[in-house]
């Protein structure tokens, strides 16, 4: 059995499965509630209650799973899926770094943590001017695409009014994307204008971080340099 609880302002849709669950579970109820969210919305977000009382999915009912997933693919923006059955948990966190939007997984007793984690956002970026024709860049958190909405505009608006400028990129508090259309976005945002730079300084103090500089000097004809020290890190862009 399906049951489905929807939010239309927001396009999140609370998906509780329990029972055996069959063919016309996906045909009559789950389906046409996401094809009407996404309707309604661009992008939904989905929670998937995998409930105590779960029995499994018949043979059609599977078939159906996978053509929903491949048929709505860059309609979800995020997933939060809940669930003690170990086998459905395995599955979901193997094929989570193919998934174009975040997907995480959480325990029966944690359902509640996984309401306000699909709600809440998951990091952002944030941009200063910093005189001198120096930007400062500092990605925070985990980014999804919704962190990138409006940087192109006011990337674009820096670029017009700094053509010739510096990039201070500090990855300080960057835990990485969630999903793997946030990859794909921040990747299209640097190749778009990597002509535009001369320096860039890469601010980071973990080993991981390091990595941001060899990927960035990959795509932008800047010199890129890695700064654990914020003051040199400025001085060198221009910024101190």
């Amino acid at each position: 059995m399906i049951e489905i609880q929807c939010d239309d302002t927001s396009g999140l849709l609370e998906i509780t499965i329990s029972g055996r669950v069959s063919k016309s579970d996906y045909d009559d109820v789950l389906i046409p509630a996401v094809e009407a969210a996404l309707q309604a919305q661009d992008k939904i977000r989905l929670v998937v209650h995998v409930a105590a009382a779960f029995e499994g999915y018949d043979l059609a009912a599977a078939w159906s799973d996978t053509k929903l997933g491949a048929s709505h693919w860059s309609g979800f923006d995020r997933v939060a899926l809940v669930t003690d059955v170990g086998w459905i948990a395995s599955s979901a966190r193997a094929m989570a770094f193919l998934t174009p939007c975040p997907v995480q997984v959480f325990p029966l007793n944690q359902l509640d943590e996984a309401r306000r984690w699909i709600r809440e956002p998951l990091g952002s970026i944030q941009m200063t001017d910093l005189g001198q024709g120096v930007l400062q860049v500092q990605l925070l958190g985990k980014l999804d695409t919704e962190a990138y909405v409006g940087i192109d505009d006011r990337l674009d608006a820096f670029i017009h009014e700094n053509e010739d400028f510096n990039l201070l990129l500090d990855l300080r508090d960057f835990d990485g994307w969630q999903g793997l259309s946030g990859v794909l976005q921040h990747l299209s945002l640097v190749r778009t204008r990597a002509k535009y730079p001369r320096r860039v300084a890469v601010l980071g103090n973990n080993g991981w971080q390091r990595m941001g500089e060899r990927i960035l000097s990959r795509f932008v004809n800047a010199e890129a340099v890695w700064f654990e020290d914020p003051a040199k890190a400025q001085s060198w862009v221009g910024a101190a």
